[in-house]
């Protein structure tokens, strides 16, 4: 649960009832006192086929990795619902953007500005989820191997 803290790309994820995925990029997000519910911080404006599919499903999974490394993890869980973002939670928004740009600024350079600061913020949602799965995703062997909770 710590790695949901970095600096990493995010991406949030659900499906429809014929099982077509949709997913949208997360700038950011929370995790609970008890560290089993997730609230990630969505762009609206590039998010309402997910959440129609949240809504439909019941089921959310937010994939966390980290770009140069590939380390990268999948947390899946029941989808608790949606709500407007606070102010708290869109300054932490830009804060988490921030850090991704300069994160990979090291590797892509001027590029990584315009690519993650071209990303509307808001208005924004935040989406919360009760996790049941962590996966690791990282490249290799343990790929698709789920972690203990």
């Amino acid at each position: 649960m710590a790695f949901l803290r970095g600096p990493y790309g995010m991406v949030l994820a659900s499906r429809d009832a014929g099982l077509f995925a949709t997913c949208t990029m997360v700038f950011g997000c929370a995790v609970d006192a008890d560290e089993d519910t997730v609230t990630a911080f969505v762009p609206d404006l590039i998010a309402g086929p997910l959440y129609d599919n949240l809504a439909t499903s019941g089921r959310a999974a937010l994939l966390v990795g980290h770009g140069t490394l590939h380390e990268t993890y999948q947390f899946k869980g029941a989808y608790l619902g949606i709500r407007p973002t606070t102010q708290r939670e869109q300054a932490l928004q830009q804060a988490h953007r921030g850090r991704v740009i300069e994160h990979f600024r090291g590797d892509f350079g001027d590029r990584s500005d315009g690519y993650w600061g071209g990303y509307p913020l808001a208005p924004s949602s935040a989406v919360s989820f009760r996790v049941t799965d962590i996966f690791d995703q990282t490249p290799g062997p343990d790929a698709g191997r789920r972690l203990g909770l």
